[in-house]
């Protein structure tokens, strides 16, 4: 398991004009948010994992519940519905382990929803924070708002390391580095390596699925685009991508390929597989060719040698 925390979000997010900072700041946050929403919207609701986080929550972290749940757990406590065991007994190598504690917490939830939607608004919100490392300032108002957004699920899309999200937003990373990465990402994918070019690097840096989409760009954002097209401003960018060890590079003809790993080495052997496995592939589709015509031609009868022909 990788010990960095990710976020997943549409290209698309990364369209809009950088020259204004406070906007830049404001588009990673959205970035964020959206980033958020595509990870709960995709995530399946297990009732008793639900249940697990917030009698977990009850035992060491009570002051974090929501007001209004927290009230409502109270109340099963001291009515004897739900029994608070001491953590010892329960966690077994580090994990949580609750039997017959979580039953109350389970038959409450299938009766009432709002108590069921309290319970899921403190999970997903654990969730963000544990697996995307995020702390949303407000992730309940933020969730109510938003639990009805429809994400883009059929658009190119990239994951990339959360603190190097945070580092943009801080200014740590500058913004066209972020976007340059953000769009190798997104062409790799979970591929080990992808063959691509300079035109569709910098369709995916301005949220584009390919090049061909670039007349829904704003007239600044053409512009903005027009510069990295250069190629010497093209190539010290993606160099310094590949110096600060976000990404890998190596020529292929007027291409070049690409992958999320930094490690050079990883990517030529890659590469170099990748090649002869479609060296050896075409050299076995030539000779069942070469084998096939000399089949035909001798089960042909007008080409076979021994053929006579008679006049009546």
């Amino acid at each position: 398991m990788s010990k960095y925390k990710y976020l997943t979000f549409p290209v698309r997010f990364l369209q809009f004009y950088s020259d204004n900072k406070d906007d830049t700041s404001e588009r990673i946050n959205k970035i964020i948010d959206e980033a958020i929403l595509f990870f709960l919207k995709n995530r399946v609701i297990k009732e008793r994992s639900v249940a697990t986080q917030v009698y977990y929550q009850l035992l060491k972290h009570p002051n974090d519940i929501n007001t209004n749940l927290k009230s409502d757990l109270d109340i099963m406590v001291r009515k004897g519905d739900l029994i608070l065991l001491d953590p010892a007994d329960i966690f077994i190598d580090g994990e949580l382990r609750p039997g017959k504690e979580l039953d109350a917490i389970l038959k409450k939830m299938s009766v009432n929803d709002t108590f069921k939607h309290l319970c899921i608004e403190l999970y997903f919100e654990k969730l963000t924070n544990d697996i995307l490392g995020v702390y949303h300032h407000d992730f309940e108002g933020f969730w109510r708002k938003n639990k009805h957004h429809k994400t883009s699920a059929k658009v190119p899309i990239v994951s990339i390391r959360t603190d190097w999200v945070f580092d943009t937003r801080e200014g740590k990373i500058p913004l066209d580095l972020f976007r340059i990465v953000c769009a190798i990402r997104s062409i790799v994918g979970r591929s080990e390596f992808s063959k691509t070019n300079k035109k569709l690097i910098t369709s995916r840096m301005f949220g584009l699925r390919n090049y061909k989409a670039i007349q829904t760009l704003s007239d600044q954002e053409k512009a903005e685009r027009e510069y990295y097209m250069n190629r010497y401003r093209f190539n010290r960018l993606i160099n310094r991508a590949v110096e600060r060890g976000f990404v890998a590079k190596i020529p292929a003809g007027r291409g070049f390929y690409v992958s999320s790993n930094p490690d050079m080495k990883l990517l030529e052997k890659n590469v170099m597989q990748s090649i002869d496995r479609k060296k050896n592939k075409q050299n076995i589709e030539k000779d069942a060719a070469r084998r096939i015509q000399k089949y035909k031609k001798n089960n042909d009868p007008i080409s076979t040698r021994n053929n006579t022909w008679t006049t009546p």
